[in-house]
């Protein structure tokens, strides 16, 4: 059995705009009090990376990155 973490990426800006849209929200809804925690885990509003620990079988969705 393969042990440790594994990181995926996935780049699917329909995706975001389809779960906003099913939540409600459109794009003129998308103030800073909106569009922050999104961003947080959702970087350009498109890509998303999850991390999953082989180990304990548990996944979690990674904070972006800011430079």
């Amino acid at each position: 059995m393969a042990n440790g973490k594994v990181r995926i990426t996935f780049k699917s800006p329909d995706s975001v705009w389809d779960a906003l849209e099913e939540a409600g929200i459109t794009t003129d809804d998308l103030d800073s009090e909106v569009r922050e925690p999104i961003e947080k885990y959702i970087e350009y509003m498109e890509y998303v990376t999850i991390e999953i620990d082989l180990d304990t079988r548990k996944a979690i969705v990674l904070p972006v990155k800011r430079g």
